[in-house]
């Protein structure tokens, strides 16, 4: 691996001695739930000091699809992510809805409630929804591909002060880009897969963790990564040099590669190059694969075990889709066969579009904000205005822009106060609430055909990502992934326990993104305090052949690393072994 593309531990703080301190902060009215669904650190000031895309994107996107919604925001609070609904019209709360036959008054008379259901009618009868998976396939993915090469190709070392703070906002500008592309196509992929959800309870009974096994298989990024790092360990099992090389655990893993096997070298290279260049949550705080060559190498030493082992991923979840998919055959004829065979084509369609556009519109763009933070936080550290190039993250925009152009401001006090906080919230997290429960969502029957489709699409893919979690001591949740393992409990809060995950290991975390597709391959099973059987982390189990138990609430604090445990993903349960 090019070591140019390859720093160490940048996140590492500058000093280990915290003293926790409680921050001060301010709760905004409305009813905030937390964001525990997309990311499972606290927000770094950097992030949150970065602006409300989400507000925005999602304010377009309920104009322009017929939402009842007016948007969804996002806010830090105390180092948090939570977000809040906010309705058509604002309010919110715990306000009673209107019952259906008001309902169907309301959207005849009220102007902004007709622009809504005629936006919703326009979207399907346009051929706008149907074609923006074409328009993913035919032009943003070659357009983002394109760009975030672009943004790589850049080299930041000669730039000055101001041109790097261009290039930051360049970067920023992808971002926003991404995002928005991102949430088109979260638009077709949620109304084909709760169509298809609907259709198999409506005539089959089924709940959505079984609906979604028969999407197995469709979404080809979600274990596109895992794979190829399997293949390069599969090319490195047949040439004992190869793996000899690998298995040494000192560092510069890819010169010894390169020496005794260049085509595996290359293609560990090739690895790094499609994969290696994203951020590994949502945040520009945190790391890359291209920036760690030791982990890399751990996953390959992993993966070579397994190889060794003969074993290999899918098999269960791939026999579990074929069997589900048997069974809805078997059970259903006639219009009820017709309509599954029209909701599971549709939803094999659009399956695809979520995981394959997060790495090219969100974490590829991510990782080029941290590319040039870190460009930054070097010069400022070089400068004393910072101890360490990694403290950027700890700093807002503007406290970061005026520290770079003016060249006297001393943030190292500013940074250690939050790092102190920060940790304080560790000890401390905030509540899953702020604010009164969110009222019951309008009687979507009274709402004309097309308005009520898409709306019931989007509170069913609220409900799936936001459902409470399951409290107790006991370890149980959502039955994600079916298939059981058993294996040795390891917990994972932070980067550095990436290092920690061995061949089989169960990987208990708070919750897992796109990019973890490599740690969760050496993995046996899953087990997250969040998320649901329509997560990420949900559909990179599945494709994986992974048992997967989501939405615990608690695995992360019940669970020791070590322990034995069993987890059956069919059932959602974990339980310890004997």
């Amino acid at each position: 691996m090019p070591t140019d593309q390859c720093r160490q531990r940048t996140t590492e703080p500058a000093s280990t001695s915290i003293e926790p301190r409680r921050p001060e902060f301010e709760v905004p009215d409305g009813t905030w739930t937390k964001d525990a669904a997309h990311t499972g650190s606290l927000a770094s000031p950097f992030l949150a000091s970065m602006g409300g895309g989400l507000t925005d994107t999602f304010s377009s996107l309920a104009e322009r699809f017929g939402l009842l919604i007016d948007t969804v925001e996002s806010r830090t609070i105390g180092y948090e992510s939570y977000i809040r609904v906010v309705p058509l019209g604002g309010g919110g709360g715990s306000r009673k809805p209107p019952p259906a036959p008001i309902m169907w008054a309301l959207v005849r008379l009220l102007p902004a409630l007709r622009r809504r259901t005629a936006a919703a009618r326009q979207a399907f009868e346009s051929g706008v929804l149907d074609g923006l998976p074409g328009r993913w396939e035919n032009e943003w993915k070659t357009e983002f591909r394109a760009r975030n090469e672009a943004q790589r190709a850049v080299d930041l070392v000669p730039l000055d002060d101001r041109a790097l703070l261009d290039a930051l906002a360049s970067a920023r500008t992808l971002l926003a880009d991404g995002t928005r592309v991102h949430f088109d196509l979260f638009m077709p992929y949620l109304v084909g897969l709760h169509g298809l959800v609907a259709e198999c309870e409506r005539a089959l009974g089924w709940d959505t963790a079984q609906t979604m096994r028969l999407l197995t298989g469709h979404s080809v990024a979600s274990s596109a990564p895992t794979g190829a790092l399997q293949d390069v360990a599969r090319s490195a099992a047949a040439r004992p040099a190869a793996a000899a090389a690998i298995a040494d655990r000192s560092p510069g893993v890819g010169d010894r590669l390169h020496a005794v096997a260049p085509d595996v070298g290359r293609a560990l290279d090739d690895w790094v190059r499609e994969w290696g260049h994203r951020t590994l949550d949502h945040e520009p705080a945190a790391p890359t694969f291209a920036e760690q060559p030791e982990l890399v190498a751990h996953l390959l030493r992993e993966s070579l075990t397994r190889v060794g082992r003969a074993e290999t991923s899918g098999g269960t979840e791939n026999a579990s889709a074929s069997a589900s998919l048997a069974e809805a055959r078997r059970r259903l004829a006639g219009d009820d066969r017709e309509r599954f065979e029209r909701a599971l084509d549709a939803a094999r369609r659009v399956s695809p579009l979520r995981e394959d556009n997060v790495h090219l519109c969100g974490t590829m763009p991510m990782a080029s904000v941290r590319r040039v933070a870190l460009e930054i936080g070097r010069r400022l550290a070089e400068r004393r205005q910072l101890a360490a190039a990694a403290d950027v993250f700890l700093c807002a925009l503007p406290e970061v822009e005026a520290g770079l152009l003016g060249g006297a401001s001393d943030l190292r006090p500013t940074v250690e106060r939050r790092r102190a906080e920060m940790a304080w919230v560790e000890e401390h997290p905030g509540p899953e609430r702020y604010g009164e429960p969110a009222g019951a969502p309008p009687d979507m029957s009274a709402l004309p055909r097309h308005a009520r489709r898409i709306n019931r699409a989007l509170l069913w893919a609220m409900e799936q990502e936001f459902s409470g979690a399951v409290a107790g001591t006991a370890v149980r949740g959502v039955a994600a992934s079916p298939g059981t393992h058993t294996g040795p409990v390891r917990v994972v809060v932070d980067e550095d326990d990436f290092f920690d995950i061995q061949d089989g290991d169960v990987l208990v975390c708070r919750i897992t993104t796109t990019s973890w597709g490599p740690l969760m391959g050496v993995a046996g099973a899953i087990v997250c305090d969040s998320g649901g059987a329509f997560s990420h982390t949900a559909v990179i189990a599945r494709e994986l052949g992974l048992p997967a138990v989501l939405g615990t609430g608690n695995a992360t604090h019940v669970l020791t690393s070590g322990e034995i445990v069993t987890v059956d993903g069919g059932a959602g349960v974990v339980e310890p072994t004997p």
